[in-house]
């Protein structure tokens, strides 16, 4: 079972982490700990997606002890800042790195 409210492990990623594909709860059986998921759709991409997620309540509430990040093969070669690939959620690499860097507290 996914539960977000005592989960010390996170996934985070696009619309093939959605809840019917049950990757979190797989991911949970097989660590046999609650996992948090919090996913959006592939257009929003994953630069985006890890941001909103470590600026999130829910990251500042309980940081994870484990972070799983999921990224498709295409969206690997793709810099945050790619606008044909992530047209209204495109960030510069440095806002990208900076965001990650504050969040994070460092």
């Amino acid at each position: 079972m996914v539960r977000e409210d005592r989960a010390d492990v996170a996934a985070v990623g696009s619309s093939y982490l959605a809840p019917e594909f049950n990757f979190a709860a797989a991911l949970s059986a097989g660590l046999g700990r609650p996992v948090a998921l919090d996913w959006k759709t592939a257009n929003v991409g994953p630069y985006e997606t890890l941001l909103a997620y470590l600026r999130s309540r829910t990251f500042q509430r309980q940081r994870p002890l484990l972070l799983v990040l999921s990224l498709l093969e295409g969206a690997m070669v793709l810099l945050p800042s790619n606008r044909s690939a992530f047209p209204q959620h495109a960030v510069g690499t440095d806002a990208f790195l900076g965001g990650v860097r504050s969040a994070l507290g460092g």
